[in-house]
């Protein structure tokens, strides 16, 4: 008899059995909790991230493409720049009728606005008409070439007046171009 009321007795749970429950649930939601959280921080930089990736490719291409379209020689370079100040100024001479001489180029120009971060692409240098290829630049160069080589960097921030964070992702973006009058030597 004593046996059947102690199985009777242990079959409702005791306070402490009772917290100690609760407690592991807590612990177990709330690693599930952090692990969402996470995993949606990530997700959303990675975001960011791509979309600056989609925004500064094209732009990568269409410089790299009028740098390999550049035509000079030693007396007449294929490119001229103005010294960083508000702006930055960097001009290349490129061949429209792709013949390898100077014979018909124009002069575009690539125009940086460090104050507001716009990167502007303006066709045979007429400063009239142009075309924003971003407004989140935060630092954009083309080198002097040594042979003919240049180097070329881009540098975007999602944000680009706030600091470079976890939450504010930026890419940086260094490449070659080469101009094709000193390619030819």
């Amino acid at each position: 008899m004593r046996l059947i009321l102690f199985l009777a007795n242990r079959r409702a749970m005791t306070m402490v059995e009772l917290i100690m429950a609760v407690l592991l649930l807590s612990v177990v939601l709330t690693a599930g909790i952090s692990m969402e959280l996470g995993m949606r921080r990530i997700y959303t930089q990675t975001d960011m991230e791509a979309a600056l990736m989609g925004e500064a490719a094209p732009i990568v291409n269409l410089v790299l493409k009028d740098i390999n379209r550049g035509i000079g020689d030693v007396a007449n370079l294929p490119y001229r720049y103005t010294p960083p100040g508000s702006s930055h100024e960097y001009q290349i001479r490129i061949d429209k009728n792709l013949n390898a001489r100077a014979d018909d180029a124009s002069w575009i120009m690539y125009r940086w606005y460090s104050n507001n971060g716009q990167l502007r692409r303006y066709p045979d240098s007429n400063v009239n008409s142009y075309d924003v290829l971003s407004e989140r630049v935060t630092n954009f160069s083309i080198g002097s070439p040594t042979d003919g080589v240049s180097l070329f960097v881009l540098q975007l921030r999602y944000n680009r007046s706030a600091n470079f964070s976890y939450a504010n992702p930026q890419v940086n973006l260094q490449t070659i171009g080469n101009y094709r009058s000193a390619s030819a030597r």
